[in-house]
Parts: C-alpha cells; sequence; structure tokens
C-alpha cells in the first residue's frame, strides 16, 4: 500500500476538498483524486460519497481513514527516531518575519542553519 494514497486520503477528509487536499500536498488536483481513486481500486471498497461540490465518507472510508492516520503517524514517528539515532534533528521549520528582519536577519541565520543541520 502507497503511503503517498494515504496521504491523500487523509488530507481529502480532512479539508472536504480535494482542491484544498492538493494545495496542502503541493499537487494537482487531478493527481490527488487519482491516487484516492487507486485507493478505492486497491481496497475495492468505495471510501468518499461525492455529490458535485460536497463529500461525505462512507463507513468504509471512516475505518480506512483512522487506520490510514495511525500508519502515517507511525511513519513520521520511525523517521523521528531514526534522526535521534543519527543524532539529527528532522522535522518541520516554520518561520515568519516582517520585512527588515527577513531581508537582513534570516538569510545570514538560515544558511547557518543549513550548514549545521
Amino acid at each position: 500500500m502507497n503511503t503517498d494514497r494515504l496521504k491523500a486520503f487523509v488530507k481529502v477528509v480532512d479539508k472536504k476538498s480535494f482542491s484544498w487536499a492538493a494545495r496542502e500536498l503541493g499537487v494537482s488536483q487531478p493527481a490527488v483524486s487519482i491516487c484516492v481513486k487507486s485507493l478505492e481500486e486497491e481496497l475495492g471498497e468505495q471510501l468518499l460519497h461525492r455529490q458535485g461540490e460536497s463529500l461525505s465518507v462512507t463507513p468504509a472510508g471512516q475505518l480506512v481513514y483512522s487506520k490510514a492516520r495511525a500508519i502515517l503517524e507511525m511513519v513520521e514517528e520511525i523517521s523521528r527516531e531514526l534522526a535521534a539515532l543519527r543524532d539529527r534533528p528532522e522535522g518541520h521549520l516554520i518561520l515568519g518575519a516582517s520585512t527588515i528582519p527577513s531581508e537582513y536577519l534570516l538569510p545570514r541565520l538560515l544558511r547557518q542553519f543549513r550548514t549545521a543541520y
């Protein structure tokens, strides 16, 4: 089972939209639709009811959603634990700054950060 398909499905359910899921995943909306459709074909179950612009999760979809979230959390946990074994911090870094710090301070600090990690 492909974790990208699971990620796409979980995002669609979380966002209640293929378009918003695609934006958050950084892929096209058709790519997300293909992932979800492929997952449904692989499992032999309809996971979502699509009625125009609205989506609802089928009972099978609810089961897959809860299990997929757990699987994705475990995959992330494995990555974190392996990084800890290598003594390398790993994760997401989100920064925000106003114009002057982002122009004059952050480039140097980010360069130092990237060199260190």
